[in-house]
């Protein structure tokens, strides 16, 4: 495996003030760690004032300009895009641009496009090769046609740095234990579009609380506070007998570690649509957390039900509430061999970022 120290590597980033607001910032943490272990020389960098001059995590972040941006070999737009000023100099200096994308670009920007078109999406400027997460390999054909440039699939990666930085410092636990009630409910969907939102988490805990309303105690949708206006979201909540009985409250936005902490998600529901790899999952997975979702890259790990199937999801959540207290040591042992997989210090991981970057290199590097 090579690695390529003489070469300088700089990924845009974002401060940490809103680290759990946007997973994306966690996203630009552990492609760092991955690629400052491995060996590469690498910096954190904005062209923003927000940003630069403070820290992500531990890691100062570079101010970035058209200036100096020319003594990069490869900028990683990960965090944001460059400003056209500064793409240019980059380009002329012969440096590489790569754009990694961490979200669910394709789904996103067509909803921007109906719903939302103020919103710019991807950039104009030349980009050399686009990476994307596992998850979001389906938009390949497509994004290779409008973007006329090649695009890759890269390793996802996580690992418990950033929650155990958190629960240490807010000094809560937010491990699961044979005491922690169970039979709340929590949903984490942050519902900024439709690829992650509380609807059906909704509706299958509807059906059970339908069927066996002695398994249901309280249930907490965080993140959706501002639907609180939406006419056609009061629509469908008001049909939910959990509305009707005030079993249900709507909420902001609250870290996942103070929710288990404080037992407001003894058990957890989720949803996605073609959004299958999020961090919410794996910190479940550690933390021993039922978790009740459907993503088909982990079928075989917590309490998996297929695609919108909310009945399926609902038999799913009774399982979880009824047996996982019995199994959860076991569960939580073969969840963190799962975790492996996505870690940095993983070796299949490292590999798989450094054989792009050096391609990249041969490819696309100033002569």
């Amino acid at each position: 495996m090579k690695i390529s120290k003489n070469v300088k590597i700089g990924i845009t980033s974002k401060c940490d003030e809103n680290l759990f607001g946007n997973g994306l910032n966690q996203n630009v943490w552990f492609l760092y760690r991955l690629l400052k272990g491995a060996g590469y020389n690498v910096d954190l960098v904005s062209e923003s004032t927000k940003h630069h001059g403070k820290k992500l995590i531990t890691q100062d972040i570079l101010p970035l300009s058209a200036e100096n941006i020319k003594q990069y070999d490869m900028i990683m737009e990960c965090a944001f895009a460059l400003e056209n000023k500064a793409a240019d100099a980059l380009l002329e200096s012969g440096g590489i641009r790569i754009g990694i994308q961490y979200g669910n670009r394709l789904l996103i920007d067509l909803e921007n496009m109906l719903f939302k078109p103020q919103n710019s999406g991807i950039g104009k400027k030349q980009i050399h090769e686009i990476w994307c997460s596992p998850h979001f390999e389906f938009s390949i054909p497509a994004l290779e046609i409008l973007e006329k440039t090649e695009m890759h699939v890269c390793p996802y990666v996580w690992s418990p740095d950033v929650v155990t930085h958190t629960y240490i410092n807010f000094k809560v636990d937010p491990y699961f234990s044979p005491s922690t009630n169970i039979n709340n409910i929590s949903f984490f969907e942050p519902n900024l579009n439709i690829v992650k939102s509380c609807m059906i988490p909704c509706i299958l805990v509807e059906d059970l609380y339908n069927r066996r309303p002695e398994l249901v105690g309280d249930v907490y949708n965080f993140g959706s506070l501002k639907l609180a206006e939406h006419k056609t979201f009061l629509t469908m909540v008001s049909k939910l007998n959990l509305k009707k009985d005030k079993k249900i409250s709507f909420e902001g936005r609250y870290k996942f570690v103070w929710a288990l902490h404080k037992e407001f998600a003894g058990t957890v529901v989720s949803h996605h649509w073609m959004n299958g790899l999020n961090y919410l999952q794996l910190e479940a997975m550690y933390f021993g957390t039922p978790f009740v979702h459907n993503s088909e890259f982990f079928k075989e790990h917590g309490y998996y039900y297929p695609e919108w199937d909310a009945k399926e999801g609902s038999r799913q959540l009774e399982r979880a509430i009824e047996t996982h207290k019995g199994v959860y040591l076991q569960e939580r042992e073969r969840d963190r061999e799962k975790l492996w997989e996505f870690h940095p210090d993983n070796p299949k991981n490292i590999e798989g970022y450094s054989e792009l970057i050096e391609n990249a290199l041969a490819k696309h590097l100033r002569k």
